[in-house]
């Protein structure tokens, strides 16, 4: 009896288990068959994100364009030029994207310093994009922090954007190439807070 009560009581758990299983492989092939129908579902980006020159980092007219309403502006000349962030409006996305800004050193007696991104989603070179960021100083220029948010490893960006033609090392690694006596593009990919981030920025020399 005692034999024939473990038979049946592995019999219920092997039973169990393939049960177990077969509904975990179901869950885990339902799982990657919604991120696939996710992943088809973002929409080009290559009308906003595009450069004139990948090789120097120069944007495109109609990408700096855009990016012009990013801010609301004081209309008070004796005040500081930005009031406020505004909004982004990128093809391909229903509503405008707003802009998420910050003044980081405000505290430290340096409140021209402005950090901001946007979050939106589509696709980019074939890479799962997930926003924009920069920073820049008020009254003046950016800071060089241009970058674009993939939700991809560093090493597939990289290899992407290579193939694209833009001056990267395969490693992610900051690069620089010179434009002139007075200028040059660097660019960099690193994980960024989970996120991988490629920096791609006009760089001049004082």
């Amino acid at each position: 009896m005692v034999v024939l009560g473990l038979g049946v009581s592995a019999c219920g758990d092997a039973s169990g288990n393939a049960a177990a299983q077969g509904a975990n492989g179901l869950a885990t092939e339902a799982s990657v068959e919604t991120a696939e129908a996710g992943e088809a579902d973002l929409h080009d980006l290559n009308d906003f994100l595009n450069f004139a020159d990948p090789a120097t980092c120069e944007y495109s007219e109609s990408f700096t364009s855009a990016m012009e309403s990013a801010f609301e502006m004081n209309e008070d000349p004796n005040a500081a030029p930005i009031a406020g962030p505004g909004s982004v409006s990128i093809p391909g996305i229903a509503e405008p994207v707003a802009t998420q800004m910050s003044r980081p050193y405000a505290d430290e007696g340096s409140p021209e310093v402005i950090e901001y991104h946007l979050d939106f989603e589509g696709r980019w070179l074939g890479l799962h994009v997930v926003g924009y960021e920069n920073a820049m100083i008020e009254e003046s220029c950016c800071i060089w922090a241009s970058g674009i948010r993939f939700d991809e490893p560093v090493g597939r960006v990289t290899a992407a954007l290579i193939d694209a033609g833009y001056p990267v090392n395969p490693d992610g690694s900051e690069r620089e190439t010179p434009m002139d006596d007075a200028m040059r593009a660097v660019t960099e990919v690193q994980d960024s807070e989970g996120v991988t981030v490629f920096y791609c920025n006009q760089v001049f020399e004082y």
